[in-house]
């Protein structure tokens, strides 16, 4: 049964795709191959009791024809390497050609080193083999003689197992060219084919080939820009992490003191800025608290009115359910939040409504929750809110000690040690390098699937849509990243490592991954880069400012 045409197209291409990856492979075994060659040659050549008739002339013609295809056979390859990946089916017909004379040649030469080489290593042990292949007149063999000769110090059987190892070379590199052969005239057979069903003409063919050709030319200096990165950084840091503990340790802990003292200038200068405009946009606006008219007197306005009544109402009622009824009216307001002791009002209503044991702060706002009022949308999980509640400091000696110099499992020796637990952005622009080394030359937005969590609010912030909500939440934790708050509001004071208790004096802020399956040092940007100590109170976020 024959096959039908469309799979003979899929075999012909994957037959295409195979013979890419075994010319770059055949590199190594073609550069052992001359090297070989080179050193046989020339210790035949340049003794003459080698090559003056005393031995057979096999020796002069194999090595001979050998060092001519083995030079044809070394350029060749490096040459076909990227000619292959230019000339698309049928256009390779004339790398199938060089291949199969290239075979033929090395087959020669092979064919001529079977007079007087071994087929194995171990016919080299064998003293009676080397004792054997004395020619008449003479009372040593040509291994002995050629050992005797060699520039270095050697043994008849080094000396034979160096030409059976190029003999072998030899033998593989007609196998593998020879396969080339093949493979390259059944992918043109069957390429002629596919265009002989599509009715296309030659000239057709060959324009539509050219055009290809000219788009992988076209296309080369990407590929050169995408691998002189790779080898100026990879190279450099894949050595770097394999090298041992006490030489990288220390690198390590010094770049990342280093970036993060450069880095907390920045941030100090970022927040002294943004302080200064918010505080000149005050005084710009010199706008105070509203003060409005009392409104009209109203039965529930005089009966809030009595503080004890009040609270007494508050304790029966939610948080948010406080804010509402002060929304009623005017007078209502003026009872319940009245201007002129507002912050102390919310500190009260903190204290009296909700539940006893169930309270919480709403995710999104300052809010008060309970388990009676809370509600659960789902909302993405993006990385500012995730580093603001999974990374912990650790203090200097701590991550000196379990983090910079700590000893990686063998199977992460060669992987980085940053932390990559944090979620990706759902939509990432490619930058200039990764624009220009695209096929297409468009930028593209890599969409990227968030985790979605559901998050305690209150009942107001529940109106909102979830990009609402991460909008709210997202400004808010940016600003507490920067500061060195925890999620609750207050200030990271005590080392976060387990069993050490000591106080994050100032100097630099490590922050690490809890995770115990990572454990990995955060580098993200968002971070307090530099920590300051503070006397007093002042560490902590306690009263009015944390409503």
């Amino acid at each position: 049964m024959l096959p039908r045409p469309h799979d003979f197209q899929s075999f012909c291409l994957l037959l295409h795709i195979i013979s890419l990856p075994i010319r770059f492979v055949l590199i190594a075994p073609t550069v052992i191959y001359q090297g070989h060659v080179i050193n046989q040659d020339f210790l035949v050549r340049h003794n003459a009791v080698l090559h003056n008739g005393t031995y057979t002339q096999a020796i002069v013609i194999g090595e001979d024809l050998a060092q001519k295809w083995g030079i044809w056979a070394f350029f060749w390859n490096l040459g076909a390497c990227i000619i292959a990946l230019i000339l698309q089916p049928p256009l390779h017909i004339p790398l199938t050609g060089v291949d199969l004379f290239i075979t033929i040649g090395l087959s020669h030469a092979t064919y001529a080193q079977r007079t007087y080489i071994p087929q194995s290593t171990k016919a080299c042990y064998n003293p009676s083999t080397l004792l054997n292949q004395r020619p008449p007149g003479a009372n040593e063999s040509f291994f002995a003689a050629a050992a005797r000769l060699n520039g270095t110090v050697s043994t008849p059987t080094r000396i034979c197992k160096a030409f059976v190892e190029e003999w072998q070379y030899g033998v593989s590199l007609c196998f593998f060219y020879a396969l080339l052969s093949f493979m390259g005239m059944v992918i043109f057979l069957g390429t002629m084919r596919n265009l002989k069903q599509q009715i296309l003409t030659l000239a057709n063919t060959i324009k539509v080939c050219v055009i290809a050709i000219g788009k992988c030319f076209l296309y080369m200096p990407r590929l050169l820009i995408f691998m002189f990165p790779c080898l100026l950084y990879h190279t450099p840091v894949f050595f770097f992490r394999g090298s041992p503990m006490k030489v990288k340790g220390p690198v390590r802990a010094a770049r990342r003191y280093t970036v993060k003292t450069a880095l907390g200038v920045e941030q100090k200068a970022e927040v002294a800025l943004k302080e200064l405009q918010t505080e000149l946009a005050k005084r710009r606006e010199n706008v105070g608290r509203y003060q409005g008219p009392p409104g009209n007197p109203t039965p529930l306005a005089d009966f809030l009115g009595v503080y004890d009544m009040l609270i007494m109402v508050d304790m029966y009622l939610h948080y948010v359910d406080v804010l509402n009824l002060a929304a009623v009216s005017r007078s209502v307001r003026e009872s319940v939040l009245p201007a002129t002791d507002l912050h102390r009002r919310l500190t009260v209503f903190n204290q009296y409504t909700c539940c006893d044991r169930e309270r919480r702060r709403c995710w999104a706002c300052p809010n008060q929750t309970c388990a009676g009022c809370y509600q659960l949308p789902l909302v993405p999980q993006v990385p500012v809110v995730y580093h603001l509640e999974q990374c912990v400091p650790y203090c200097t000696p701590c991550y000196y000690k379990h983090v910079a110099h700590a000893q990686p499992k063998k199977k992460n020796k060669y992987k980085s040690a940053r932390c990559k637990c944090a979620p990706n952005p759902p939509e990432q622009q490619p930058n200039f390098y990764q624009r220009y080394i695209d096929i297409l030359g468009t930028p593209k937005k890599t969409q990227r699937s968030l985790e979605t969590l559901p998050r305690s609010v209150c009942r107001e912030c529940n109106k909102l849509t979830s990009e609402e909500l991460v909008a709210k939440k997202t400004e808010a934790a940016k600003s507490m990243l920067m500061k060195g708050l925890k999620s609750d509001g207050e200030k990271w004071l005590i080392c976060a490592k387990q069993g050490c208790g000591n106080r994050l004096g100032s100097g630099p802020r490590f922050w690490i991954c809890p995770k115990a399956r990572c454990g990995g040092e955060c580098i993200s940007t968002l971070h307090q880069a530099w920590g300051e100590s503070r006397n007093g109170g002042e560490d902590e976020i306690v009263g009015d400012e944390s409503v």
